[in-house]
């Protein structure tokens, strides 16, 4: 192992980071990892995109505050230093490692500060917590560097009265998974420094059309945005429309007393109740019931195919701003460190559009100068217009996720009996 006289979260590390697999990249590129795919990975490593900023997120933030409270306290738990360090392989140097702490024997000692309900899913599941099997990876990456048979996971959970919990699994050397490591490190490795992308995953990547069904799509999208920006002209005129319908209906409301029905001038009214929903969750709990997530997904019926299309291009600031959003699905938050790009991105356009006004007056060829690439800047702005609009389907599938997590909100509780009225 070699040791990197570094500061983790300084510019140095970061740069550092970049230039080789970090240990919690290993779930990644053994596409095991919830949170980003070996595509999403490798376009961070070649400089193609920016890794989401992780600055708001309450999550990271959690364990960037507790991780030195949590070394403190279990330095004195268990009576020995506990020294972070950053090291990479002596036989691979692009495998590496930022350690939490080593201790005495050489072990890497890996802490994690969930959040409440991950710790109690640890702490009911054990080893075979979706949790753990993910963090165990990463434990055996740091034991590929350190070299070292053995080491530890610790889940440390603090709450606002500064009670403290810790869950301790010791991580034994699995030579079977080290060696899909080191294999999938290589390849991937490999692709990074070649710039050739991995095979994206279906369910998660964004596929860019290519050959002949490039040209189909292009066809396609033209007349799309066509009648997608007549509907959205139309559904502005409909929206004023109902919000017009909605103010009259509220004035018949006082005009019909406590009648359930009321019918007069071609206008009928019919007042009936809905039942309101059931608080599962609670009723759960009130008969001496906790449900984990993985309990109550055995009962969750198949998913349900779903296709939502989104049509940007009403006018060219639009499209501009959907292909600043849209280089990878992930990175719909990263707007400030893609500012370079952004600029970037601008002044190719206006380049191109110039360059495509003085086609049209001297020349029949447009295609020909519109497709051709002029330079490494027109292949950045290819992938931002190229790549399918993400932000809206992140910020569904981060609901989705959250809705899971918390027993579908929609339907948590029971209200009391409503009043709607059919006109």
């Amino acid at each position: 192992m070699k040791i990197i006289d570094i500061k983790p979260r300084t510019a140095d590390w970061h740069q550092w980071r970049s230039e080789g697999i970090g240990a919690s990249e290993s779930s990644v590129i053994l596409s095991e990892s919830p949170y980003k795919t070996p595509w999403q990975l490798w376009a961070e490593k070649c400089g193609f995109i920016f890794p989401e900023p992780l600055d708001n997120n309450p999550n990271v933030q959690r364990g960037i505050r507790l991780e030195p409270i949590a070394r403190a306290y279990l330095e004195e738990k268990f009576q020995e230093l506990l020294l972070p360090l950053c090291a990479q392989s002596d036989n691979y140097p692009f495998i590496r490692a930022s350690f939490d702490g080593i201790n005495s024997k050489g072990e890497p000692v890996e802490i994690k500060c969930p959040s409440q309900t991950v710790f109690e899913e640890v702490q009911h599941l054990g080893i075979n917590s979706p949790t753990y099997l993910h963090y165990m990876i990463q434990v055996q990456h740091q034991l590929l560097v350190s070299d070292s048979k053995s080491g530890w996971l610790i889940f440390y959970s603090q709450d606002t009265k500064a009670n403290i919990e810790t869950l301790s699994f010791k991580i034994t050397r699995d030579e079977e998974i080290i060696a899909k490591i080191i294999t999938a490190a290589q390849s991937f490795w490999d692709l990074v420094q070649t710039q050739k992308p991995p095979i994206k995953c279906p369910n998660r990547d964004t596929y860019i059309p290519e050959g002949e069904d490039k040209v189909v799509w292009q066809s396609l999208a033209s007349k799309y945005h066509q009648f997608a920006k007549q509907a959205h002209e139309l559904n502005l005129q409909l929206d004023e429309v109902k919000s017009e319908i909605s103010n009259l209906e509220k004035s018949f409301l006082p005009l019909m007393h406590n009648f359930a029905y009321a019918e007069y001038a071609g206008v009928k009214i019919v007042r009936y109740w809905s039942q309101g929903q059931v608080d599962y969750s609670k009723l759960l709990v009130d008969l001496g019931h906790q449900v984990t997530t993985s309990q109550l997904n055995h009962y969750r019926k198949m998913p349900i195919e779903k296709i939502r299309f989104t049509s940007t291009n009403f006018n060219s600031q639009a499209n501009l701003n959907e292909s600043k959003q849209s280089v990878v699905p992930s990175l719909s938050n990263a707007k400030d460190e893609m500012e370079k790009v952004h600029i970037l991105a601008e002044n190719i356009q206006k380049e191109t559009k110039t360059k495509r006004r003085k086609a049209k007056s001297t020349s029949k060829h447009e295609n020909t100068i519109n497709n051709t690439p002029s330079n490494k800047g027109t292949d950045l702005i290819n992938i931002a217009n190229d790549v399918l609009p993400n932000q809206e389907v992140t910020s569904l599938a981060t609901k989705d996720l959250s809705n899971t997590h918390n027993l579908d909100h929609a339907l948590v509780e029971r209200q009391t009996p409503t009043s709607s009225y059919y006109f």
